[in-house]
């Protein structure tokens, strides 16, 4: 009977229907977490690396995303995307707290996904020549005060102030405070600009030396700003009695246009009632050019009755201008430990035999 082919011919379709009933629904024949093939993107993360999304002013942080199923994917305020459309990163720097948009697409539809970044600000007062106002409190860049001699008022008893870049026609007097100032920063982003040839800040005043800084205890940092001093003014700078930090500034003297007896000099260190430290690295001395002055700086080392100085000078140019009859480069009258390292040196007079060129 078994080989009776009606037989046969009947049993297959049962076979087939035990075969289709024993089937195991619970495993498809692709992986759960496959999109859709018709469906817009899914958007899984969209996150930044730094803790509780909080950024110190002037840090990095990133921000890392998946997108399943994306096509396309742009970041808003625009980033530099790096990485693939559906698993993308980007380094960001936020001046502010800001809120950044992915959108992911495909043919499909598009999708978006927002993420709030909060930037926290370093202390300190924030000047924005142009777009800030004496009346705010000065504490962000959002805020700022508009001149230096309201941040000045501001850190009487120390502080830091941020310059934004532009021109200031104040000078810098620090007397009997810790104060440190940075410019070179960027009016758009308050960011600093380190290292440039081009300085967004510069500080000519009218009337007095662009930066003093006076009888104080504590180290302090004058970093990324440009110092013009006027054809009247013998200065480009002048610490007595204190101790600072100098980076990337420059000290320009080379309009000054004193009586000839005068010494215009870029940077004078000098130590009357204590001692005077000082460290510049990547600064640029300029002495006078006017060919008005006998003599003339870039940089000028004094022991007046103070202690011996402590003075480095680190992959500097200094030039000691040209005068009638001396010019020096750096000019050394202090006992102490003076070093000179990596530096650029050079003087120029107009009379040879009248004098001498040198750097001490």
């Amino acid at each position: 009977m078994l080989t009776d082919p009606r037989f046969l011919f009947r049993l297959v379709p049962v076979l087939l229907l035990l075969a289709v009933g024993c089937s195991d629904s619970s495993n498809p024949a692709g992986p759960e977490d496959e999109p859709d093939p018709t469906e817009a993107p899914v958007i899984e993360f969209f996150s930044v690396s730094a803790t509780d999304a909080v950024v110190l002013h002037g840090d990095f942080a990133t921000l890392r995303w998946r997108a399943v199923g994306a096509t396309s994917a742009t970041v808003s305020p625009p980033v530099d995307l790096g990485g693939s459309a559906a698993n993308g990163s980007a380094t960001i720097r936020p001046a502010f707290t800001t809120t950044y948009t992915l959108t992911a697409s495909n043919q499909f539809g598009t999708v978006t996904e927002t993420l709030d970044v909060n930037v926290l600000y370093r202390p300190g007062v924030y000047v924005d020549p142009v777009n800030g106002d004496d009346a705010n409190l000065g504490d962000t860049p959002l805020a700022s005060v508009a001149t230096l001699p309201e941040a000045l008022s501001r850190t009487l008893g120390g502080g830091t102030i941020f310059l934004a870049g532009g021109l200031y026609t104040s000078p810098i007097l620090i007397d009997a405070a810790q104060v440190s100032v940075y410019g070179g920063l960027d009016p758009e982003t308050f960011f600093e600009g380190f290292p440039r040839e081009q300085f967004l800040t510069t500080i000519r005043p009218t009337s007095g030396v662009p930066l003093t800084i006076r009888n104080t205890s504590g180290t302090m940092e004058i970093s990324n700003i440009q110092f013009d001093a006027r054809d009247t003014e013998a200065f480009g700078a002048h610490i007595l009695d204190a101790e600072a930090r100098l980076l990337n500034c420059s000290f320009d003297t080379r309009a000054s246009m004193i009586a000839p007896a005068g010494t215009p000099t870029a940077l004078l260190i000098e130590s009357v009632g204590a001692v005077s430290g000082v460290e510049a690295r990547s600064c640029k001395f300029y002495g006078s050019r006017s060919l008005t002055p006998f003599t003339t700086r870039g940089v000028s080392i004094e022991q007046n009755g103070g202690g011996a100085n402590a003075v480095l000078l680190s992959n500097c140019f200094i030039d000691g201008g040209r005068a009638l009859q001396r010019s020096s480069g750096v000019n050394i009258n202090s006992t102490g430990e003076i070093g000179i390292g990596m530096c650029t040196i050079g003087a120029e007079i107009t009379s040879p035999g009248a004098g001498s060129t040198g750097s001490a």
